[in-house]
Parts: C-alpha cells; structure tokens; sequence
C-alpha cells in the first residue's frame, strides 16, 4: 500500500494487475491497470501491468510502481498518466538512464527527501537508486547470491531481500532472507537484527529472531515496524 498526501490510499491485489485507490471515505475505485494482464504505458486505466506490485507515493501526487515481473519501475502521475522511468522488457544487471537502467524483479521501494528512489532489485540481490532525472546507479550489491556484511558496493552480499525503509538521516534497511540490514550514508552494509536461520525471539541486535520478514515501515522516531510473515507477528525495532 501507499498514501499520498491527501490521505488517499493506493493498493495492489496480489492475484492482479490493477491498482486501487482507497479515499479517505472509504470510496474504492480502479485507479491504474486493467484485467488484461502485461505491459504499456498511457492512461492509467489503459496501461497494463503484471500481478506482485509494490508502491509508493511521493508528496507531489506521483505514485511509483514497481511492476516485478516486467522487470520495470513505472510512475503514474498527477494526471493519471503511465510511464516507465527504468528497466526493459528482459531482466538484467546494469546502471544507466531510463531503459538503459536494467533491473531484475524489483520489489520493495521508498523515497528520500530529494525524491531519490531507492528499489529492491531482488533478481539482483542489489539495491539500486534512481534518481529524479532516471539515472539508475547500484547502491549495495553485485548481482551475486550470499549473505555477506561489509563495503556496499565491493563486499556486502543479500540472499533474498524483499523491502526497504529509509531513516531521518539517510540510512536505509532492507528485509533480506531473515534479517534486517542496514546501509549506511557511509555505504557499509551491517546486519542490525536476525540470524540467517528462521526462528523467533526478541531481543537486542542480533539475539532476535524473525521468520520471512517482509514488508517494512518507519515512523517520525526512526523505529521500524516488521510484517515478520513465517511468524504471524508484527514486529518492532527500536534504536533507543
């Protein structure tokens, strides 16, 4: 899900490819995509999208959609109009602007302050940033499977990761396998919570245990909250 800044509530259905708008009345209605199923651009209620999105808004109205399974980050905008902003009709693995950005799967997405966009590219195990001009660059990762902490770009490994949140000063966490990881500005790639074995437990730093973490939020206190799906919990991490 995602709001934008008139409370307005957009969501995707697993099972399909069209987005729904939720207002803050409670009206649902078809906001983008159609019951046919693959790829184009246009008016919202025209493009084509496939099933296993995700969303988010930006304070301007745009809502970005990362559409997995064509490998593409699109955008509608306030007019309602579909765009691709990165990514190409085959998966793939490499930095550049618009369609030269090439992505793989890409799922969990959030936004900075400079309207950075910052997606899991999960085919990838990589985190990419693409920013307002659609220039796609690798943030962490190297397109290699493992599990391994270290430098950003020439050492940290994910083994599956899933979404992201960023914080107040910059740094970001991603749900990988069955840990947290951060990011930080200074582009070293830590595990803040976890083990790379399934379990539960509470507990400080590492000693906790989660079970398929997915989707992730942050509130204004920089706390994260956890959809801890293996366990059907929510769960809470804190800095304090």
């Amino acid at each position: 899900v995602a709001v934008d800044p008139n409370g307005n509530l957009y969501t995707t259905d697993d099972n399909d490819s069209r987005i729904r708008k939720i207002t803050p009345a409670g009206e649902v209605s078809t906001f983008a995509g159609k019951e046919q199923q693959g790829f184009a651009d246009g008016v919202a209620l025209q493009a084509q999208f496939l099933p296993g999105m995700s969303l988010v808004a930006d304070k301007q109205g745009n809502l970005f959609v990362s559409d997995g399974e064509n490998s593409r980050i699109r955008k509608i905008n306030a007019a309602g109009i579909v765009s691709t902003i990165a990514g190409t009709d085959h998966p793939g693995f490499q930095d550049g602007t618009g369609s030269n950005g090439w992505l793989a799967f890409p799922a969990g997405m959030t936004l900075d302050k400079n309207g950075n966009l910052f997606v899991v590219d999960r085919g990838n195990y990589a985190v990419r940033k693409i920013t307002p001009a659609g220039v796609v660059t690798t943030v962490a990762g190297d397109g290699r499977l493992g599990f391994l902490d270290g430098d950003a770009l020439h050492h940290a490994e994910f083994s599956d990761p899933r979404d992201i949140v960023i914080d107040s000063k910059g740094n970001l966490f991603v749900s990988d396998g069955n840990t947290i990881r951060k990011i930080s500005v200074t582009g070293i790639v830590s595990t803040i919570s976890g083990d790379i074995n399934d379990s539960f437990a509470d507990g400080e730093g590492t000693n906790a245990r989660f079970n398929f973490p997915n989707g992730l939020t942050i509130d204004a206190h920089d706390n994260i909250y956890v959809s801890d799906l293996g366990n059907n919990r929510i769960r809470k991490i804190s800095f304090q």
